[in-house]
């Protein structure tokens, strides 16, 4: 992979600014076009706790261990059949965990993290899912918060 310059970089990011500039005094946004619908019911925001929790704990880890591999393994989520019957071929399989830690020792061949929040309890495809690895040398943990996390990963990678 060919290295650029910072230079080059900088001409780069003020390329792509460019581009996305809004030309002219135009301040017209869909809110100011659009009249104003009253009594219209809010709706409420879907909550992405689980996805939050994941995204510290792939933050933190890359922070701190550079050199190793843990990646997210992208089951869940609302996909309308089409995307669903492709993604099934492509190998989906529920219940597999959300993260993948390739580190092998002693004990383990590699480690699962399973993120849940709050009161979220484990689907049985995911139940079955750890079964399954704890019965062939795989470390299947159910994690809840970035703490717990940390606190399992330095204990695992500095053994």
């Amino acid at each position: 992979m060919a290295r650029i310059t910072e230079a080059e970089l900088q001409q780069l990011i003020e390329r792509i600014n460019s581009k996305n500039k809004v030309k002219g005094d135009v301040k017209k946004t869909r809110k100011s076009v659009m009249p104003k619908i009253e009594n219209k019911p809010k709706k409420s925001k879907p909550k992405h706790n689980e996805s939050k929790l994941q995204r510290e704990c792939v933050n933190w880890f890359r922070m701190q261990y550079p050199n190793k591999l843990l990646f997210a393994i992208p089951n869940g989520g609302k996909r309308n059949k089409f995307e669903a019957k492709i993604m099934k071929m492509e190998g989906v399989t529920a219940g597999v965990a959300d993260l993948c830690l390739l580190f092998g020792d002693e004990k383990y061949n590699a480690y699962y993290f399973e993120l849940k929040v709050g009161k979220n309890k484990q689907t049985e495809a995911q139940i079955e899912f750890e079964k399954y690895c704890n019965a062939n040398k795989y470390c299947y943990l159910l994690i809840r918060t970035l703490d717990e996390f940390m606190e399992k990963i330095n204990k695992i990678l500095k053994n």
